[in-house]
């Protein structure tokens, strides 16, 4: 399994370099990819799925991680597979 995964569920035990950095900021840069294809915003998304845009903004910038639950809205909301979404 991937550790990317235990970043879903808040734990954030993997120390490979190539890893540590990707959490909600990598997750945040594969979303922003996936709105740009769909031509989408992130407000648009904040609306449909009821995320605040602060949450959002706060995954982009590194202050907090995406729970399981809005990443399944997310996904849902765009029609992705999460490990599409979180880049895995």
């Amino acid at each position: 399994m991937c550790c990317d995964k235990y970043i879903i569920y808040g734990k954030p035990n993997c120390t490979q370099p190539q890893h540590v950095e990707k959490g909600a900021v990598g997750m945040y840069k594969n979303f922003e990819r996936i709105l740009d294809r769909k031509g989408l915003r992130p407000s648009d998304v904040s609306r449909e799925t009821g995320i605040a845009t602060s949450t959002l903004t706060d995954w982009k910038k590194g202050r907090s991680k995406p729970k399981a639950d809005k990443l399944l809205k997310i996904s849902k909301y765009l029609d992705v597979s999460i490990e599409e979404l979180i880049g895995d």
